[in-house]
């Protein structure tokens, strides 16, 4: 009889176990991804004024959301929320190319006014012409 009350402890207790397992993962998961859109919108919102210094804090904390985080809870995501997630990286990435787009285009802008004072020096210096 002792040895069938502990078989039953420890069905209820596997059973318990098996439930706080499914309702923890179901959280983390809301948890994780809940966190990353909040992560996201914040970066979309804010990146014009990143300085470098910015970004690479910004990037060690993506880093953690997209790596380490990730990893705990990707095996347990359904296809529409691994869509979401994707969904969410992208537009991540999205803000770091158009970051980089801004300072090609500031790099081009500021060699073409370099440029364009070194013609100046050039065509005002008269004595060139009057060698």
């Amino acid at each position: 009889m002792k040895k069938a009350n502990n078989i039953n402890i420890f069905y209820y207790l596997f059973v318990l176990f098996l439930v706080i397992s499914v309702f923890a993962c179901k959280s983390s998961k809301s948890a994780y991804i809940s966190d990353l859109e909040s992560f996201i919108t914040k970066v979309e919102k804010e990146y014009p004024n990143y300085t470098d210094k910015d970004w690479e804090e910004v990037n060690q904390d993506y880093d953690k959301l997209s790596n380490i985080r990730y990893q705990e809870i990707e095996n347990s995501l359904t296809t529409e929320e691994r869509e979401k997630v994707s969904d969410l990286f992208d537009r991540f990435q999205a803000c770091r190319v158009k970051t980089s787009l801004k300072e090609i285009k500031n790099g081009i802008k500021s060699g073409l006014n370099r440029a364009s004072k070194f013609i100046e020096n050039i065509v005002s210096d008269t004595s060139i012409i009057n060698h």
